[in-house]
């Protein structure tokens, strides 16, 4: 099948079910035509990604260590909440010093929904550009593609996931072949007697996810292991009887009272989570992410001083998310970076600092290119120009370069998704 045809392939479950079939016809016609169009564009020119060396970095690497990617559903710390007082600590004291120690922080992609954004950009290392407002995974064809995943199980890695949705939601199924895992668990896969509201809880997700580490552990392979959790999701249920609300806040913080006692429990069970992988695979690479702010008006972050930010510029308040990395049982401090860097970051903490030692990394610059935003990863909340804005200024043109740069490199990667092996 050629490339173009294979484009037909892509699942659009979502779109369908949220527009009906007339719209889902149109919207995937005029889809198809933009890429085959932007294909023809790109032509035979060689894929070039911004991480083309993490193969040869992880070749120099005498002991592969197991990495532990963990994605927490809407998830933020409440104590970024400008309120008074809360009546108890409202995270687990490990989560707590953990921010404190290292008080880093991811620059979502997006605010309040399209989580698959955020996966896309921690996978891939590329900005996840949208095509007709359609995510990058629904444009994924299917066909292996440079994304971490992919070059780690090119280094030896068993590359899994858990994902407690079903295996249609977000072209998920082809789209995480495509980025490289071999092992995927979808929501009837798994374990559901624990829930919070219509998603399995947090703490359960975690807990089998690690009896499915414990069982890999004695191979010695070196292991990718993937978890996105589901239950901080609207509309922010818990279960009374075994996670009951315990935090308050003075003043009541109204909409987000829900969402801060999810966070409280999210706390909890991925501080447990960390404490059994200390224990079991001392040496690993970890890291827990946000994928968004939950879906609240931004009115309503302004009101509570949501990151202090009732003043600043909401457009980048509300992309700023909690971001954990732990390096052999330590939290590291990485500053602020967008989800994309993460790769990145990953491949030289595998490699112990050689792989930012022999390139220009984006996490070590001063400045983070947040699309449309060149960010002052000093002070975030400061953008220091828009791609678009001012072009003869030197830095927002040499940004608006960088946004081309990787907004091609996007749409190569999607190109090669639909390519014969």
């Amino acid at each position: 099948m050629d490339a173009a045809s294979q484009y037909d392939a892509v699942e659009h479950t979502a779109l369908f079910y949220k527009g009906g079939s007339l719209v889902y016809a149109i919207r995937a016609a005029l889809q198809k035509t933009v890429l085959d169009q932007r294909m023809a564009r790109l032509g035979a020119k060689r894929p070039h990604y911004p991480f083309d060396d993490f193969e040869h970095a992880l070749a120099g690497v005498a002991v592969k260590r197991n990495v532990h990617i963990v994605l927490l559903e809407s998830h933020l710390d409440p104590r970024d909440f400008g309120v008074e007082r809360f009546n108890r600590e409202p995270v687990d004291p490990r989560y707590a010093r953990w921010r404190r120690v290292a008080r880093s922080t991811a620059i979502s992609p997006v605010v309040g929904g399209r989580t698959a954004n955020a996966e896309f950009e921690v996978m891939c290392g590329v900005p996840a550009y949208e095509s007709l407002s359609t995510i990058p995974f629904n444009l994924l064809g299917g066909a292996v593609v440079p994304c971490l995943p992919h070059l780690l199980s090119a280094s030896g890695y068993r590359t899994m996931v858990d994902v407690p949705t079903p295996s249609t939601y977000f072209n998920a199924v082809t789209a995480l072949r495509s980025i490289g895992f071999s092992e995927s668990r979808f929501v009837d896969q798994l374990d559901l007697s624990d829930r919070d509201g219509l998603y399995v809880s947090t703490e359960s997700i975690l807990r089998q996810a690690l009896a499915r580490v414990r069982k890999h552990l004695p191979s010695r392979r070196p292991l990718l292991n993937y978890v996105v959790t589901m239950a901080g999701h609207y509309p922010f249920d818990l279960n009374p009887v075994q996670r009951p609300e315990v935090i308050t806040a003075t003043p009541k913080l109204g909409v987000f009272e829900n969402i801060v006692n999810h966070a409280y429990y999210v706390s909890r069970a991925i501080a447990d989570y960390v404490d059994e992988l200390r224990r079991i695979d001392p040496d690993s690479l970890i890291v827990m992410f946000s994928d968004h702010v939950p879906p609240v008006p931004a009115s309503s972050y302004s009101q509570f001083d949501y990151l202090g930010g009732r003043n600043a510029k909401a457009d980048l308040l509300l992309h700023m998310v909690p971001l954990i990395v732990i390096d052999r049982g330590e939290p590291v401090p990485v500053g602020v970076v967008p989800h994309y860097f993460l790769p990145e970051l990953i491949v030289d903490h595998l490699s112990d600092g050689a792989y930012c030692a022999s390139h220009l990394c984006q996490s070590k610059q001063p400045g983070a290119l947040r699309p449309p935003f060149l960010v002052d990863r000093g002070n975030p909340l400061r953008a220091l120009c828009q791609v678009l804005d001012n072009p003869l200024r030197p830095q927002c043109a040499s940004a608006a370069q960088l946004d081309h740069r990787l907004n091609d490199s996007f749409q190569l990667l999607v190109r090669a998704s639909h390519l014969a092996h």
